[in-house]
C-alpha cells in the first residue's frame, strides 16, 4: 500500500512538473534581452542584412511583445513561401529564426507554428523591410562633418533646440541661413555630387541617395560679412522619411582654392505631434502673451497648459504647412529645459493647431479649452 502511494504521489508531482514547468518551454525565449545577442540578421533568397544594436534592440523588444494562446497547440513547420526571416545569433551559441510573414493568428520559430494571440506580424515587416532600404545607404563621405569656424547658422524664424531644429514627416522644403564671417568670398551650389543630406543611425552618419532625376547645378556666393538663405527640398531624396536625426552637410569654397569648409545644419524629424509626452518637468518657464501684455504662468498655471497641450491630438498623416495665420497676438509661450522654445496658439477653425511657425489638421485642437484657459490668466490685470 505505501509503494502504490509512493507511485502515485511521483506521478501527480511528475504531472505538476509538466503543467507547471511545461508552460515555460512552451514560448522559449520569450524574454529575450539584448545583451544576449551577439549578431542579428535580415536574412532574404538574395543574401542577408547584419542588423546595427538599435535594429537588434527593436528587435527583441518586439519578439519579447508577443502573445501566444494558453495551451495552444503546437505543430511542425508546414507554412510555405515564407523566404524572408530575421536571425539571432545568441551568446549561449542557439540560433532563432523569426519569420515576419506569418498569417493572422499564428507565429513561426525555429520550425515550430504556434498559436497566436498576437502575433506582431505589422512590426515585424516594418522592422525588415526598414533594415533593407538602410542597408542600400552609403557611409556618409563626411564622417566627422564641423562647421566652419567662421560660419555662423541662424534661423529668422524658428529657434533651435539644443540639438537643432525639429521639422515634422511630411514637411518638404526646408531653410535655413548662413552668416560668413570671413574676410574671402565663398561660393556653394545644389550639386547632388557634393552636397549631402544625411541620417544618423547607431551612431553613424549615411547619405541619402538623390532620385534618379534630380540635377541641378545653380551657383550661390556667401559675401563677406553676409547672411545668405539655403534651402534644400527632402522631396528631391529618394528616401522615406522616419523619425531620427538628420544633417544636410553643404561644401563652400573660395576661388582660386582647393579647400572646401563646410557648412553642416542639423535637425530632427518627428512622426506626427511631438508634445504628447511633453511634463510639467520639462518645463523652465510658460507665459502669456497678447500684444499689450505679458505675465509669468504659476506652477499649478504651467501643469494646467501642459495637461491641455498633451491632449491635443493630431490627424494621422496630418497635412502640414507653415504658418499662415494672423491672428490678434495672444498665445502662450513654453520655453523647455532642453532650451527648446514652443509657442502656442489657438485658430478660428476647430480641425486646425498652429504651433511652433507649422498649422497642422488636428482631429482635437483644444482651441476651446486653450481660449478659455487664457482668459483665467488675467493677463490685462498686469
Amino acid at each position: 500500500m505505501k509503494r502504490f502511494i509512493l507511485i502515485i504521489t511521483a506521478a501527480v508531482g511528475i504531472i505538476v512538473c509538466v503543467l507547471v514547468f511545461g508552460a515555460k518551454s512552451y514560448r522559449p525565449y520569450e524574454d529575450i534581452s539584448a545583451d544576449s545577442v551577439n549578431e542579428s540578421y535580415a536574412q532574404s533568397p538574395i543574401g542577408r542584412v547584419k542588423l546595427t544594436n538599435e535594429q537588434t534592440e527593436k528587435l527583441v523588444k518586439i519578439i519579447n511583445g508577443i502573445k501566444l494562446k494558453d495551451n495552444g497547440k503546437q505543430r511542425n513547420n508546414d507554412l510555405v513561401g515564407l523566404s524572408r526571416r530575421f536571425e539571432i545569433n545568441l551568446s549561449d551559441g542557439k540560433t532563432l529564426d523569426i519569420y515576419p510573414d506569418c498569417p493572422d493568428g499564428e507565429y513561426l520559430m525555429d520550425g515550430t507554428v504556434y498559436e497566436a494571440v498576437d502575433n506582431k506580424t505589422d512590426e515585424l515587416k516594418e522592422l525588415y523591410d526598414s533594415v533593407q532600404e538602410n542597408s542600400a545607404l552609403e557611409k556618409s563621405r563626411y564622417a566627422e562633418a564641423k562647421n566652419a569656424d567662421f560660419v555662423t547658422i541662424t534661423d529668422e524664424r524658428q529657434l533651435f533646440t539644443e540639438s537643432g531644429k525639429m521639422y515634422p514627416i511630411g514637411f518638404d522644403e526646408i531653410t535655413f541661413y548662413v552668416k560668413c564671417d570671413s574676410r574671402k568670398q565663398y561660393y556653394y551650389g545644389e550639386s547632388h555630387e557634393k552636397n549631402s543630406l544625411e541620417i544618423k543611425k547607431d551612431g553613424e552618419w549615411y547619405a541619402l541617395p538623390y532620385k534618379q532625376d534630380h540635377w541641378k547645378a545653380s551657383a550661390f556666393v556667401l559675401g563677406r560679412g553676409t547672411t545668405s538663405a539655403v534651402t534644400f527640398r527632402l522631396t528631391d531624396f529618394d528616401y522615406d522619411f522616419e523619425a531620427g536625426e538628420y544633417r544636410y552637410v553643404l561644401p563652400i569654397t573660395a576661388e582660386g582654392e582647393t579647400d572646401e569648409p563646410l557648412v553642416v545644419y542639423q535637425f530632427k524629424m518627428y512622426d506626427n505631434y511631438p508634445y504628447e509626452y511633453l511634463s510639467a518637468d520639462d518645463v523652465k518657464v510658460c507665459f502669456a502673451q497678447d500684444p499689450w501684455n505679458f505675465k509669468i504662468l504659476t506652477d499649478e498655471q504651467t501643469e494646467k497648459l501642459i495637461e491641455i497641450v498633451r491632449k491635443i491630438k493630431l490627424k494621422n498623416d496630418s497635412k502640414i504647412r507653415s504658418n499662415d495665420y494672423v491672428g490678434d497676438g495672444e498665445y502662450f509661450g513654453i520655453w523647455l529645459k532642453n532650451s527648446e522654445r514652443i509657442y502656442v496658439t489657438w485658430l478660428p477653425k476647430e480641425d486646425e493647431f498652429q504651433m511652433g511657425g507649422f498649422i497642422y489638421e488636428a482631429v482635437d485642437s483644444k482651441a476651446d479649452e486653450l481660449e478659455e484657459f487664457f482668459k483665467t490668466i488675467k493677463i490685462k490685470e498686469t
